[in-house]
């Protein structure tokens, strides 16, 4: 009786151990949400019935009169017993496997390790106190089951954890292991009891070891979970420290560091007597990638840049963001200027492969400037920045090329500076006007339009030509609220021409690319024109060819609102694009400009006049109206009319004009139309009825 008393008492300490290892797993699962710890909480929490069951058979077993409770309490501690191999399995798999088991397949195993238990139950029930001896049924499978589970469960950790250093999760093993193995040998006791009938002394103490080993493993999550959480501060440092001197998106330097690997190199070029280069990267209208296809896009594109960049140089040298789509290199180890020339070709020929995002194929141009240690410069901000001013320049030159930085630079620089603080003023000032090309139409002979231009004249530095601050205004993010100020200027001005008696006439105005993909544009030119009491019919809204290429989508969307006001849709500067000509049947287009460089050479029997007759018969073909820009001699003349173009405008027919000035061109040309009312001959632009080129 006292080797009982003593077995139950090493049990219920045990059951105690189980449900205290089982609160430590139900407190760590609160505080790091892992869910195997939720599933090894319940296993311990089984285990802790399970003692509890056992205890409390072992001493109603003892007992006289009460062996059906002492059976059903060993029944229930097998079941508990098979769950806890369940709830350890789970968790088990799911750390190996880095993801929760399912719910059906966790349901299925339970369901599976119940029933087992009852069937064993029952087995035990029938077989009675005689033949198979009810001990070996109830206990010996459950052991053996356990030790197994154990056994596998502990490999699997120990293969898991090969990389990590810690001593917490190899102490978990390591317990693990030694678990199943003594339950394997307690199956093995009962075996040698089977065939003896002896039970061994050990038997007797078995709760006490339980104890130990509940401890161990106790020990061994605690010291893993510090471990973890240690490993946790030392990542996120380490983070900390990456994110302070990396760029997020793409991981390259950002340009804190990018100026320490500078300076450093700065200190030792002179000792090794070779040349460093700075390169400033800066992609091409990339806000119209942002502001059409979105800013994931954008982000996408700036990786795939930043890859590129960095296998177009060497391992040697170093690529950095410093912020939006600038990026700089730094290219160590060189002889001459030459060298980072040939490395800046390499670059801006890689970018021009298209890149591939979501499906659509995406083409960008960069502008590249470049300055040299030590002739442009021996500190890294001065490097910088002079690379900066080159690469200003190079877009400057028409962008998606490189410039080596020079001296006069600078100069230039501080005069686009001043020009862009003027430029900000001139709205407000008043300083912009505009002037008007008439058109004339070749079928109606007559002229029924004008293409609006706008100027600017400066107080201090008189008449500044569009070339000069179109550009600036997109650099400077202007572009759409100038665009909006010459809609307005121009239906004010077309309704004093209505008014003078002008009626019927059209104007052609150009759109940038920043105004005709903001998503305001149809609201802003239904706005203007119904303040100026002017209807959007009298308007020809002009976009570039390459232009439209840009987003497709947005292209249409943008078209078909302009269209739904009753806008006329032109493309300008037709021929001298990339695009694909089916666009010319998706978008709601009604003329086609063709480009002043294909009409300058017209006369000429070469590869222009062909492009020229090429495009005026191809809008025949689809029904549009054609316009040919730049008409200087008669000789371009004749040919146009000959090959059907239907609208012309140039020097031959009149200068761009003020608006006074081109009331008194269209009012003398209206009052020679009368004039020739009912003469066989209409009036055409040729001859005397022409005015010439005049100056300005």
């Amino acid at each position: 009786m006292m080797l009982v008393q003593t077995m139950a008492t090493g049990l219920l300490t045990a059951a105690g151990a189980s449900l205290i290892l089982s609160g430590i797993l139900r407190l760590l699962h609160r505080l790091y949400r892992r869910d195997y710890l939720a599933s090894w909480a319940w296993s311990w929490m089984a285990l802790c019935l399970y003692f509890s069951f056992s205890s409390t058979a072992l001493i109603l077993g003892k007992s006289d009169g009460r062996p059906g409770w002492a059976f059903l309490c060993s029944s229930l501690a097998l079941i508990a017993g098979l769950a806890q191999t369940g709830w350890l399995v789970l968790g088990t798999q799911e750390i190996t496997q880095g993801r929760p088991v399912e719910q059906s397949r966790a349901r299925l195993l339970m369901a599976g390790l119940v029933g087992i238990g009852l069937a064993l139950a029952t087995l035990s029930w029938l077989a009675g106190d005689s033949g198979f001896p009810r001990t070996f049924i109830m206990e010996s499978f459950r052991s053996l089951l356990v030790g197994i589970a154990f056994a596998v469960a502990a490999i699997s950790l120990w293969r898991f954890t090969a990389w990590n250093h810690g001593i917490g999760r190899r102490l978990v093993s390591a317990a693990f292991l030694v678990y199943g193995l003594h339950q394997l040998q307690l199956f093995g006791l009962e075996l040698l009891r089977l065939n003896s009938g002896v039970l061994a002394e050990y038997i007797h103490y078995i709760g006490f070891v339980e104890v130990i080993l509940q401890f161990i493993v106790g020990l061994g999550i605690v010291i893993w979970f510090l471990e973890e959480e240690r490993e946790g501060v030392v990542t996120a440092s380490r983070k900390i420290e990456h994110l302070a001197f990396h760029d997020p998106l793409t991981g390259l330097p950002n340009r804190k560091l990018f100026l320490d690997r500078l300076t450093q190199e700065l200190s030792a070029a002179p000792r090794r007597g070779t040349m460093l280069a700075i390169m400033f990267l800066d992609l091409d209208r990339f806000k119209v990638i942002n502001d059409s296809l979105g800013h994931s896009y954008g982000d996408e594109l700036l990786s795939n840049v930043a890859q590129r960049l960095k296998e177009s140089v060497r391992r040697v040298d170093t690529v950095a963001r410093l912020g939006g789509d600038e990026f700089t290199l730094l290219l160590l180890d060189l002889t001459s200027s030459e060298d980072a020339r040939r490395v800046g070709d390499k670059v801006l020929s890689t970018l021009r492969r298209p890149f591939q995002l979501h499906g659509h194929e995406i083409f960008v141009s960069t502008s590249l400037g470049i300055s040299v240690f030590p002739q442009d410069g021996a500190e890294a901000e001065t490097l910088l920045k002079n690379a900066d001013i080159a690469m200003y320049q190079a877009k400057e030159k028409g962008r998606d090329n490189l410039q080596l930085y020079s001296p006069t630079m600078s100069a230039l620089a501080l005069a686009r500076l001043d020009l862009e603080s003027d430029l900000r003023r001139a709205l407000a000032n008043n300083e912009f006007h505009l002037v008007f090309q008439p058109i004339y139409n070749l079928e109606a002979e007559r002229f029924d339009g004008a293409e609006v231009l706008i100027r600017w004249r400066h107080p201090g530095r008189g008449e500044i030509q569009p070339s000069q601050f179109l550009s600036l205004s997109e650099m400077i993010g202007m572009s759409y609220e100038l665009d909006l100020w010459v809609l307005d200027a121009a239906c004010r001005d077309l309704r004093k021409l209505h008014g003078a008696g002008i009626e019927g006439l059209r104007v052609a105005v150009n759109l940038s690319a920043r105004a005709f993909h903001h998503p305001d544009l149809v609201r802003q030119v239904e706005k203007i024109c119904s303040r100026r009491e002017l209807s959007p019919r009298w308007l020809e809204l002009e976009i570039t060819e390459n232009l439209a290429m840009q987003n497709v989508d947005m292209t249409l969307s943008a078209l078909r609102g302009l269209k739904e006001l009753g806008a006329q849709i032109s493309i300008d500067d037709f021929g001298i694009g990339y695009s694909s000509l089916s666009y010319l049947r998706t978008f709601p287009i009604d003329t086609l400009k063709i480009d002043q460089t294909f009409i300058r050479d017209l006369t000429a029997d070469s590869g222009d006049s062909a492009i020229a007759r090429a495009v005026i018969a191809m809008a025949h073909s689809l029904s549009l109206s054609v316009v040919a820009e730049g008409v200087e001699v008669p000789a371009q003349l004749e040919i146009l009319r000959n090959e059907r173009c239907h609208r012309i405008q140039g020097f031959l027919l009149a200068a761009p004009l003020a608006l006074d000035d081109c009331l008194e061109f269209f009012q003398s040309h209206l009052a020679a139309e009368e004039g020739t009312q009912g003469d066989d001959e209409p009036l055409r632009p040729e001859g005397d009825h022409l005015p010439r080129r005049s100056a300005g």
